[in-house]
């Protein structure tokens, strides 16, 4: 279910995504806030935004754990009804597919990424010992979101 609103948030904050889309990432939003308060809304908001998504993904892991048996099939329905404007929304489908890369090695030697390409965002955290090399980095085009 993370993964789901974490998708839903990154294609609601896309000009280019449908409403109706929108709309039904809204009211899974609406249920997750009905079921687990205010607080869940607003890592659900973060989530949207690059540059706090990890906080947001954290803060809302711990919110909606665990989902109360009575809640489940209601969430279960929104879940169910976003995954399929994701799916019908072709605007949607390339927001998702975004290349996104995370990073955190702890390196004592030999890390080689190479050809890296259409990346959208990229976040490396390293602790590295030895050798750590990336080359043929190549990100997406400069207009879209992330960039």
């Amino acid at each position: 279910m993370l993964k789901t609103i974490e998708a839903g948030a990154i294609v609601a904050a896309t000009a280019t995504v449908e409403e109706a889309t929108k709309d039904v990432y809204n009211k899974l939003k609406g249920t997750i806030v009905g079921i687990f308060g205010r607080q869940a809304g607003r890592a659900a908001d973060k989530i949207g935004d690059a540059a706090t998504r990890d906080e947001g993904r954290a803060e809302l892991a711990a919110a909606i754990n665990p989902i109360p048996n009575e809640d489940t099939a209601e969430i279960q329905e929104s879940v169910q009804a976003l995954l399929a404007a994701l799916k019908a929304d072709p605007n949607a489908q390339a927001a998702v597919q975004r290349a996104q890369i995370d990073l955190d090695l702890d390196v004592v030697g030999n890390v080689l990424l190479k050809n890296i390409q259409n990346a959208q965002d990229i976040g490396v955290k390293a602790k590295v010992g030895g050798d750590f090399t990336l080359s043929g980095l190549t990100m997406g085009n400069r207009d879209e979101p992330g960039n």
